[in-house]
């Protein structure tokens, strides 16, 4: 419905300007350079989490909504498992894959610094497929408040680490990556 919709769009709206926000104080607290270097470990971390994705949480929400719109429960139940164990895979393999990956992105650059920051990101991807992949689960329920309930508070979530971070001084890539990832979508 348009109620739901509009439930939806509000929530990815609050979520953006809350990431937002996260960016604009992270860059102050940063300067030029170092926010420049977690530029590049937010965009491993978009970029693996789109390719890991592959397309799965649309292909959730509709085959469940039809499944369960033609009142088989089974098939939409079927379908929601083999989605979430390949999930489960994908989580193995990110966790598997991030230290690996992160010498290799960091080489790049020639900044041993972006080790670990980049292998957390990496790593973090997995449950922010797992936790992506229960929104879609509510969103294909027709859990439309819960799931916009879930994406605002990973949005607060990350504020609300970020906080102590910087307030402990502790306003370090690593730091400061753990404290995006903490909210896993």
């Amino acid at each position: 419905t348009a109620y739901h919709s509009y439930l939806t769009l509000g929530a990815n709206l609050l979520y953006g300007l809350l990431t937002i926000w996260f960016f604009i104080i992270v860059s102050r607290a940063l300067g030029p350079e170092q926010f420049g270097l977690l530029s590049i470990i937010l965009a491993v971390y978009t970029i693996s989490f789109d390719t890991f994705s592959l397309g799965t949480s649309q292909a959730l929400i509709r085959f469940t909504a039809v499944f369960l719109g033609k009142g088989q429960s089974k098939q939409a139940d079927q379908y929601a498992g083999l989605i979430f164990r390949l999930r489960l895979i994908e989580f193995a393999v990110l966790i598997v894959i991030a230290p690996f990956m992160a010498k290799l992105f960091s080489s790049f650059y020639s900044q041993q610094l972006l080790v670990i920051p980049l292998s957390l990101s990496i790593a973090a991807n997995g449950f922010g497929l797992l936790a992506d992949y229960f929104i879609s689960l509510l969103r294909a329920y027709e859990q439309f408040a819960r799931s916009a309930l879930l994406i605002v508070i990973n949005a607060f979530f990350k504020l609300v680490i970020l906080f102590p971070v910087l307030s402990l001084g502790q306003s370090t890539l690593t730091w400061i990556t753990l404290a995006f990832v903490s909210g896993p979508v």
